[in-house]
């Protein structure tokens, strides 16, 4: 039962488990008034308990459903519907505390249109709601109650987005976070690449200098004794000017090896990119054995993938993403796609300006395609560039 539970919640913001708590309270607290009501409003029964259901049904509908799906603005009608359902139990039921539900109605509202449109429709809404209830079921004080639960309708849509202003800077902040890890990873890679790079320089300008003068003069020596005919002397000088050529060929093939392996592991940073991305499982898939030439070409690929990320969360409503990185002979593929929906003309904003301008800094190309109702982006960078 317990595992259930923690199952459901993490699928449910605590918001979201509030309000269906606080809608469940008022369907108890109504059906335990109603045997106290009158003959007409318990004849209604039947439709009060429909409503209510509708209520919650519409409320999932319009707080849950993938707003770029296939089923395009349904939230919204979702939202509307749920407004309906509780002015019909309004209409049927007259109990002072219904308004509870438009309360809660009012906090979602931020999630669909500006503070200040926001702020219009309840205020809107409360005076269409207490007209028709007064009018309805001819209540005193019907002004002072209205005002009452206006000035909770507004609070809760302060609450909201205050709520939803925490929330976005909790995911900027993450995904700084997340950015500046990724970074941390390629500079560190860079920092040695550098170091390596100046190891491999000084044994080649130096220890190589002095050893190839060093089997110059043996060479010289080994001619000397046998000019002068010294045998002896001739057999040892060989042996060392043959143990220093062989000394400056490993100190050759070792400088060789050293510039050979610094290309720059992209993986790790991608790893620390995508970790922790709220709302979305990100799958990645990186060629093994990827040999990235340069700093500024594995930054720019972190880059692109963040940027697609982000243009991922924000527009298309996707639940899943994938990224791979492949090489092909002295090119680099980019791939990402996900499983939301783009539209049908598409029009590059922002995000997908950028992704274009960082690939065409570094002489690659870009390639946005519509597949399966998602949007597939296809980067391929020259993998030739030098620090």
């Amino acid at each position: 039962m317990y595992k259930a539970i923690a199952k459901i919640s993490q699928h449910c913001e605590r918001l979201d488990v509030l309000a269906v708590v606080t809608w469940g309270l008022v369907l108890a607290i109504s059906l335990y008034a109603l045997p106290s009501q009158t003959a007409n409003v318990q004849a209604n029964t039947l439709g009060i308990a429909i409503c209510f259901a509708a209520y919650i049904v519409c409320f999932f509908g319009a707080t849950k459903l993938n707003k770029a799906s296939l089923f395009g603005r349904a939230h919204q009608v979702f939202l509307g519907l749920q407004l309906a359902s509780a002015f019909a139990i309004m209409l049927m039921l007259p109990l002072d505390f219904i308004p509870i539900l438009t309360i809660i109605w009012a906090g979602m509202l931020i999630n669909f249109c500006r503070f200040e449109t926001a702020l219009l429709i309840i205020i809107a809404l409360v005076v269409v709601w207490f007209s028709l209830y007064g009018w309805r079921w001819q209540k005193d004080h019907v002004l002072l109650t209205g005002s009452l639960y206006g000035t909770f309708h507004i609070f809760s849509l302060l609450m909201s987005q205050q709520t939803q202003k925490a929330k976005q800077a909790s995911e900027q902040a993450n995904e700084l976070n997340r950015q500046l890890l990724a970074t941390q990873q390629l500079l560190t890679q860079s920092t040695k690449q550098h170091e390596r790079t100046r190891i491999a320089r000084e044994l080649h300008d130096l220890l190589g200098h002095h050893l190839t003068a060093l089997t110059i003069n043996l060479q010289v020596s080994s001619h000397l004794c046998e000019r002068d005919g010294n045998s002896a002397a001739k057999e040892k000088v060989d042996e060392s000017y043959a143990l220093a050529k062989l000394l400056l060929s490993d100190v050759r093939e070792a400088v060789s090896t050293i510039k050979a392996n610094q290309a720059i592991d992209v993986q790790s940073a991608i790893e620390a990119l995508v970790a922790g991305v709220p709302a979305l499982k990100v799958h990645h898939s990186i060629q093994t054995d990827i040999q990235l030439d340069s700093f500024e070409l594995a930054n720019t690929l972190v880059r692109i993938s963040q940027e697609a990320i982000t243009n991922t969360l924000r527009h298309s409503g996707a639940s899943e993403f994938w990224l791979s990185i492949t090489q092909q002979r002295d090119e680099i593929q980019l791939k990402i796609y996900d499983n939301g929906t783009a539209p049908a003309k598409l029009v590059a904003g922002n995000g997908l300006s950028g992704i274009t301008e960082r690939a065409e800094l570094l002489g690659g190309t870009v390639n946005f395609n519509r597949e399966n109702d998602g949007l597939t982006i296809v980067v391929n960078l020259p993998n030739h560039i030098r620090q």
